[in-house]
């Protein structure tokens, strides 16, 4: 079986992880903030351990490099976008500033 890292080689692989922690992190928070059922938010906790402990073994594999800054920070913006669009198509917009005022 090909590891991330054969697949996309090193920054894909750490990008493509930490969005997947960022996504999984941001769907946990709404999730939390609207009080999703208990054995949701246990799953996705499981979900974030997994890619957050993956990409610090990349990091620590790799070191710095302003590279993996760059791979890392799209993952992350990426992952938090689309789990907010997620969660609101899946959910609606429970919760959000515009239905405060209805």
């Amino acid at each position: 079986m090909e590891s991330l890292i054969d697949t996309f080689g090193i920054l894909g692989a750490a990008g493509f992880a930490m969005f997947c922690f960022v996504f999984l992190k941001a769907f946990q928070q709404r999730n939390v903030a609207f009080d999703a059922p208990w054995w949701v938010i246990l799953l996705l906790s499981y979900g974030m351990a997994l890619t957050e402990v993956y990409v610090v073994s990349v990091i620590a594999r790799v070191g710095f490099s302003p590279e993996l800054v760059v791979a890392i920070g799209t993952g992350s913006g990426w992952g938090a976008v689309l789990a907010m669009a997620s969660h609101r198509k899946i959910f609606g917009k429970q919760g959000s500033k515009e239905n405060e005022n209805t």
